[in-house]
């Protein structure tokens, strides 16, 4: 399709009324003066969609130090500013939001450019200035330190005057809340007499003793912002800013650390008396995690954690394996991602590789499970196997199989067995080697005996040793038993191993699953490690998450009932078992969506009017073919004039009948009338509209008239009485043809 409807010069053009998300292809010809067209360029496609550019900012480098101005002065703080799309301005001072209102502060945003102006500065204009940016492709933070030097405010009182006596007195005071922004250097004493005006500076006095000075002391308080208490999403790639006011007497000392490990090295710490703040440049997935603040002085100790969430492709599979191996094929399986980038996965890719080759090939590109078979292998060939999670922000990193697997089959079994030299209490034995090896080389032969008039074929072993690891279900009984020619004897050895419990006892029972609700059912675990089980831990998640959300942290019984659901999602619920030695191991359930089990019933049928009058009709229909699982709890009504556009509803409350009256109607004015059904789960789709029915009084055929009633007759005619109608009679006589006569009423 062509573009363009006039002859471009330039080199340039823009096109319009593209649609959103949608795939275009591009090319380009041109023509010369001759007339002739060269042949079109390569197609480029792209997706039509707005560009995300993470917003950026550029200040001035004197605004990277501390910025000391003189009170009374007015200070200026002017920024540059970058992002697609434009992004949202904030200003902060010390951790909160700058009043746009106040006389002497003034904000001037443009497209590109922001400006802070601060008139008449006094010491508290002084603090940590923040400019924060933020657009769909994630927030930029620039902190501005700014003190203002200014004298000190006065003393803090009350000013109090000890041991006087006739010549001398003692003043106790505290030092200025407001120092102005240095330390003070002396104080000044004045005194006045009552009976004068002026005051004169006082002399000082030598004391003789040492004098002590004391700190008020403050427990660490953190402020944490709002934006700071729900999750902190950033795109990857780009800057991470942690900004959090703190306050405390004597300065706490303040640290931060990652929950799930040791901070990044490229992690930046700077800490103030009155705030501090983590700075993490060009971060990636490995930066998600909940980060803990920790702030402490000689009065106490606080801490505070924010959850910071990078938006990145996953990280890499987890506990890679091969399952199966085959002369042609190899099965593998593996688990989800510890990390998901912020995103659901949506699918995996399986490559293979060859020892020889260098470079993978893929085998599937869109595994939506975590296992996969890899078919159409050489047989003796070794592999290389990987898979790589994807997400909405792409591929993420390959989990590797780091030994080569040889791809073969398992082995024919051996040829002749011949015994070589028998004793008392062994056997020599010789065999041939299996005529095919299935395609590896043979590692080891197993040999089993079986004695005679007995069944069952045990391994030969070459120790006296029986080695068992310790784990939960090798706690019982042992049995040692010694045999020879002269008889049998057996000694048991109970060994019980203490452990955590093992996972309770499934499946895990999901009943009464509504849109807001579910009962959880297990078992007891099987195994309890040798302890009596204290209480279960029950954990909920949604399937888009990958972090668990703790229900209850010590239920007693085996059933639990779990509330705050959200209609529509999916879940997965787990439980574990504790006894004194620890958490036991988890039994999950299947994902479950949270909806009620009833739907909206369908529609009634034959909805029609069976009387009218100038003002009312009758409308009747019958029961919905299905009520959706639930009981139908009443019927909407709704008319509509023959040419209007709205309808309009018959009755107020709902309608457990299968008729109802409307009325109010206009006489004269045709009508149509339609129905909903509704339950629990809300309200069916309209029926079919009823017939249009004109608001008018019935009329009816006349009834047949009474017998006629003869009132006088002579030899020539007959009068006959009909009553109520106009009757029109032929009466035949004997003799004479007799003329058509008139009734009255």
């Amino acid at each position: 399709m062509k573009a363009n409807f006039t002859n471009i010069i330039e080199n340039l053009f823009t096109i319009t009324g593209l649609t959103a998300g949608q795939s275009y292809e591009f090319r380009v010809t041109a023509k010369n003066g001759a007339g002739v067209w060269s042949t079109p360029s390569e197609s480029v496609t792209i997706i039509a969609q707005d560009v995300i550019e993470a917003p950026t900012a550029v200040i001035d480098p004197k605004f990277k130090t501390i910025n000391v101005v003189q009170a009374g002065e007015t200070f200026v703080i002017e920024a540059d500013y970058f992002g697609k799309p434009l992004p949202q301005i904030m200003w902060l001072k010390d951790g909160r939001e700058i009043d746009k209102t106040a006389a002497r502060i003034e904000l001037k945003n443009t497209i590109s450019h922001t400006t802070l102006t601060v008139r008449d500065s006094t010491r508290v204009d002084g603090g940590h200035f923040v400019l924060v940016l933020s657009n769909t492709g994630g927030t930029t933070s620039v902190p501005i330190n700014m003190k203002v030097l200014d004298r000190p405010g006065p003393p803090e009182g009350p000013l109090k005057v000890k041991m006087v006596s006739a010549e001398k007195c003692n003043l106790h005071w505290n030092p200025p809340v407001n120092d102005g922004g240095a330390s003070v250097s002396h104080y000044i004493i004045e005194k006045r007499e009552t009976s004068r005006v002026t005051w004169t500076i006082g002399e000082h006095v030598e004391l003789t003793g040492s004098v002590v000075t004391s700190e008020k002391l403050e427990a660490p308080e953190i402020e944490l912002d709002a934006t700071l208490r729900k999750i902190v999403s950033v795109r990857a790639c780009s800057t991470l800013r942690l900004f959090v006011a703190i306050r405390g007497r004597p300065e706490p000392e303040v640290k931060w650390r990652k929950e799930d490990g040791s901070l990044s090295e490229r992690a930046q710490i700077e800490v103030t008396g009155t705030y501090t703040a983590l700075l993490i440049e060009n971060v990636n997935r490995n930066d998600t995690g909940k980060y803990v603040l920790t702030a402490e002085n000689c009065s106490g100790s606080k801490s505070a954690f924010i959850n910071v969430r990078v938006l990145d492709s996953p990280s890499a599979p987890t506990n890679l394996e091969v399952k199966d191996i085959r002369k042609d094929s190899v099965s593998i399986s593996w688990e989800a991602p510890t990390i998901d980038g912020g995103a659901k996965i949506s699918h995996y890719i399986v490559e293979k590789r060859e020892e020889s080759r260098k470079a993978f090939t893929s085998v599937c590109s869109n595994c939506v499970r975590n296992s996969y078979k890899i078919d159409n292998l050489q047989e003796g060939c070794f592999y290389y196997f990987r898979v790589l999670a994807v997400n909405e922000f792409g591929t993420g990193l390959p989990a590797e199989i780091y030994e080569p697997v040889k791809v073969s089959e398992v082995p024919l079994p051996p040829g002749k067995i011949t015994c070589t030299d028998v004793t008392c209490n062994s056997a020599r034995l010789s065999w041939e080697k299996p005529d095919h090896d299935g395609g590896s080389k043979i590692t080891r032969y197993i040999v089993e005996m079986l004695a005679k008039n007995d069944d069952t074929w045990i391994t030969c072993s070459e120790s006296r040793t029986l080695e068992v690891t310790s784990v939960r279900k090798d706690s019982g009984q042992y049995t040692l038993t010694l045999q020879n020619a002269c008889g049998t004897t057996s000694k048991a050895v109970s060994c019980k191993v203490l452990d955590r419990p093992g996972p309770p006892a499934g499946p895990l029972e999901i009943s009464g699953l509504t849109a807001e609700k579910c009962t959880v059912s297990w078992g007891p675990p099987h195994e309890t490690g040798g302890a009596e089980i204290l209480y279960y831990i029950v954990e909920k998640c949604e399937t888009s998450r990958v972090s668990w959300t703790l229900v209850y942290g010590d239920m007693m019984a085996t059933t639990c009932k779990i509330t705050k659901l959200l209609k529509g999602n999916e879940y997965l619920f787990r439980v574990k078992a504790v006894n004194k030695y620890g958490e036991g191991e988890t039994l999950e359930s299947e994902p479950v969506k949270a909806l009620d089990p009833y739907t909206n019933p369908s529609p009634p049928t034959d909805v029609e009017v069976t009387s009218a009058t100038n003002d009312t009709m009758t409308v009747c229909w019958k029961r919905p073919a299905s009520d959706g699982g639930s009981r139908i709890s009443g019927y909407i009504i709704e008319k509509r004039e023959k040419h209007g556009v709205r309808w309009v509803r018959v009755n107020k409350k709902p309608v457990y009948d299968l008729r109802v009256k409307a009325s109010c109607l206009h006489e004269g004015c045709e009508y149509e009338f339609r129905v909903f059904a509704e339950n629990a789960a809300g309200l069916s789709e309209p029926s079919d509209p009823s017939p249009l029915t004109l608001a008018e009084d019935p009329k009816f055929l006349p009834s047949p008239p009474a017998k006629p009633i003869v009132v006088d007759s002579s030899r020539s005619s007959i009068i006959l009485l009909a009553l109520l109608s106009f009757f029109l009679f032929q009466i035949q006589q004997t003799g004479r043809q007799i003329q058509e006569l008139s009734s009255f009423p």
